[in-house]
């Protein structure tokens, strides 16, 4: 579980060569050919050096923010430009015209109470993605496994007693990964 097992390494290794032959064969139908998403490591041998003129792009990167780099929410938020500083005041205090504002992550021992907030969640992202594919159990399995690992964020924005807002994210290596948003809709 968790990797690549010594026959899938296997398999990968013979298909780059067999679709290199493949390229090398069609060359002349094409001037420039691209896998896009496709990282040079897992190119296995390197499919560049048995193509003539194939160069890997470098992968792009999800955009990320190094919060390392602030002592403190108000030292980032004085990096950001004065339109979203100002927007995102006058969207905190129009949630505030609305009630008490409550911020909720779940600790890794509310497997409980997160699941519990799963039904609202699943209702508005249903809402929001109609044509999603949803995994059957997946994020009861997240919960169950990855929040008490401490692997896994799940928090809640309330505003006047009425959850608006959840999401599950990712905790790995001091990184946290944006996943899943969903709004009240």
């Amino acid at each position: 579980e968790g990797g690549t097992s010594r026959s899938e390494d296997t398999s990968m290794s013979s298909f780059w060569p067999a679709f290199a032959e493949e390229i090398k064969g069609k060359s002349a139908e094409f001037d420039l050919f691209c896998i896009p998403r496709v990282r040079e490591s897992s190119l296995g041998s390197g499919l560049h050096t048995q193509v003539s003129g194939f160069t890997p792009q470098p992968s792009d990167k999800a955009p990320y923010i190094d919060l390392t780099k602030h002592p403190s929410y108000d030292a980032f938020m004085m990096g950001r430009s004065a339109n979203l500083r100002q927007g995102l005041r006058r969207k905190q205090k129009k949630l505030a015209q609305q009630g008490e504002v409550k911020f909720k992550v779940f600790a890794t021992t509310e497997t409980s109470q997160a699941l519990h907030a799963l039904a609202a969640f699943r209702k508005n992202h249903a809402i929001k993605w109609p044509q999603a594919y949803r995994a059957p159990g997946l994020y009861e399995n997240l919960i169950r496994h990855a929040l008490p690992a401490g692997l896994l964020h799940v928090s809640t924005i309330e505003c006047g007693g009425r959850t608006v807002s959840w999401h599950f994210g990712f905790i790995h290596n001091k990184r946290f990964y944006w996943y899943v948003p969903v709004y009240d809709n």
